[in-house]
């Protein structure tokens, strides 16, 4: 529904033109959980913080889908980002989130398909041949148990770390701009919002407008708007995105999350936010 869905669509059911070969995909085989049998399809790897102890890690995302590269790329805490924006609740979506030493050794997994369909943090009984070569994780990885099975060969490039420059106290002008984003979702003030909204989502609010349902939009919208408070902890800033990491307080609790901006004509605009419980 926001620009990270889209790009997904687009990833997953676009067609390319042209007789170019296509790339090598990042990652193919097959895994079963409980019985629950599926293709994988696609890889992302990024530096991440592992489930087990959070030590910093590689973690390497595959999926039954196709992952939006450049949209996931926005995000600061990757794993935050697929699990909310990119499966999100569509059950459809299977992520497993597979981790690595910077060396490239395998270390664990982690996944949650459905109920007592799952594992928090499982390792042993590997065989990897992956290696970590000029910045991609290439090899395979094969195990058999009597509750998963899997084979999966991955040849999948290390996301880059760097979103720019970090912005002063407050995020600078995009925070200045997502505090506003916040104020007016929190108090309902439409003509309020559309001052900070990114050309994607004005134009479902247009289309709201269109049927006399802007409330209908808010709640869609949603984002912080049970939070009472929130503030700008950081952020990093290219010439035309901007990612935030926030924090904020309300009667659910305590919760964190990140900000995605980018800059058009009009100046920084919200794209597109996740937030979680604190803890998470």
């Amino acid at each position: 529904m926001r620009q990270a869905i889209l790009a997904l669509l687009v990833a997953v059911c676009g067609v390319s033109g042209g007789a170019a070969a296509e790339p090598k995909p990042a990652a193919t085989g097959k895994f079963d959980s409980s019985g629950v049998a599926w293709d994988v399809n696609d890889a992302y790897a990024f530096r991440g913080k592992s489930t087990m102890g959070r030590d910093d890690v590689i973690v390497v995302a595959i999926t039954n889908g196709g992952f939006p590269r450049e949209v996931i790329d926005e995000w600061f805490d990757r794993r935050q980002a697929l699990e909310t924006k990119f499966r999100g609740n569509n059950s459809d979506i299977v992520l497993v989130f597979l981790e690595f030493s910077f060396q490239g050794e395998y270390q664990g997994l982690s996944y949650y398909i459905g109920p007592g369909n799952g594992c928090g943090w499982c390792s042993g009984g590997v065989a990897s041949t992956v290696k970590l070569v000029d910045g991609k994780l290439v090899g395979g990885l094969k195990y058999e148990a009597p509750d998963r099975v899997f084979e999966v060969t991955l040849d999948v490039p290390v996301a880059s770390d760097d979103h720019g420059p970090a912005l002063p106290a407050g995020g600078g002008e995009p925070g200045k701009v997502y505090l506003a984003y916040h104020e007016a979702l929190k108090a309902g003030d439409a003509a309020a919002l559309k001052k900070t909204l990114g050309e994607f989502t004005l134009k479902q609010m247009a289309k709201g407008e269109q049927n006399n349902d802007v409330a209908g939009f808010l709640a869609w919208l949603g984002g912080t708007r049970y939070l009472d408070t929130v503030k700008v902890d950081k952020g990093f800033a290219t010439a035309d995105r901007a990612v935030l990491l926030v924090s904020g307080s309300g009667s659910v609790g305590d919760r964190k999350g990140q900000v995605v901006l980018v800059r058009e004509k009009s100046g920084w605009r919200v794209s597109d936010e996740a937030i979680g419980f604190a803890g998470e």
